[in-house]
């Protein structure tokens, strides 16, 4: 990942303006997860320019920019116990010339709603299919449906969240929910990471459903039982529960961005406890964002 440009000012197709080096710089961009209801809860959307040989790198010059990492989607409250889509995860390069605007969509909430990855759904209510998946219409899609109850209405389980790599599983019979889909594998910060895994459906008989890889959070196994949270930082779906629950921990997982620059590059976050900037054996440097706050390149 060299430096692309280093030129004056009014220069047009990517070139730095008043002296301003570009450099390229990979992402991996992950949006929060949804909080489930009967459903898993959707994986946040994954999207992700290293190893891919199908999305370009974002070309950025020297300076300060935007890196907004999504919120979990909040699990409900109060007798409708209605939980939340996750938040969308940003990188913004405004005002730079040549470039554009990265986005991961949240995860979509239980049951059967839309988002960065889809929800499950449980058949007796409406919606009674699964959420979808890739809300902002990107290509790789960002991420994947969430699982069906085709069995019927007399089986109360639930299907497993959309994941960033693989769609909800249905329920079977005699089976328990449908398990989360599966997140997705990059190795941007030099070892192998796996994100955005959807949550798990309910199962009131058959056994708990798993999350899928990736952080997606477990199933409850009865009515009464309160759901399972998604883990920090994994874009992941929280895991579904019953309408008899007293309390609800079904929340996603908050996002995640990764940004992979050259050795020539100089990177720093602010605030600290924002994230942290790494060295590889290779020179290269990778910014981590655990949540919102401002690259600078130099």
């Amino acid at each position: 990942m060299p430096i692309l440009g280093s030129f004056g000012a009014g220069g047009k197709g990517g070139y730095g303006r008043g002296g301003k080096k570009i450099y390229a710089l990979d992402f991996v961009v992950v949006a929060g997860g949804g909080a489930a209801k009967r459903g898993g809860g959707g994986a946040g959307g994954y999207r992700v320019s290293y190893g891919c040989c199908s999305v370009s790198a974002l070309e950025l010059e020297t300076g300060c920019y935007t890196i907004t990492v999504g919120a979990g989607g909040a699990a409900g409250a109060g007798p409708s116990y209605q939980s939340a889509n996750g938040g969308d995860s940003v990188i913004n390069p405004a005002g730079v010339e040549g470039t554009t605007k990265i986005s991961a969509s949240g995860g979509g909430r239980g049951n059967g709603q839309a988002g960065g990855s889809g929800s499950g759904t449980f058949a007796p209510f409406s919606p009674s299919s699964p959420g979808a998946g890739n809300t902002g219409g990107y290509s790789p899609p960002e991420g994947n449906p969430g699982g069906d109850n085709p069995v019927g209405p007399y089986l109360a389980n639930s299907g497993g969240g959309g994941g960033a790599n693989q769609a909800g599983s249905n329920v079977v019979p005699c089976g328990p929910g449908g398990k989360g889909g599966d997140g997705k594998s990059s190795t941007i910060t030099g070892s192998p990471i796996t994100k955005g895994g959807g949550g798990g459906g309910l199962s009131q008989v058959g056994g708990s459903a798993p999350g899928g890889a990736g952080g997606g959070a477990q199933g409850s196994t009865s009515g009464p039982q309160s759901g399972f949270a998604a883990s920090a930082n994994t874009g992941s779906g929280g895991g579904g529960y019953g309408d008899g629950a007293t309390s609800n921990v079904a929340s996603g997982g908050s996002g995640i961005v990764y940004l992979r620059a050259p050795s020539s590059a100089g990177l720093s976050i602010s605030p600290g406890c924002s994230g942290s900037v790494a060295v590889l054996p290779c020179g290269e440097k990778v910014a981590t964002f655990t949540a919102t706050g401002t690259l600078t390149i130099s």
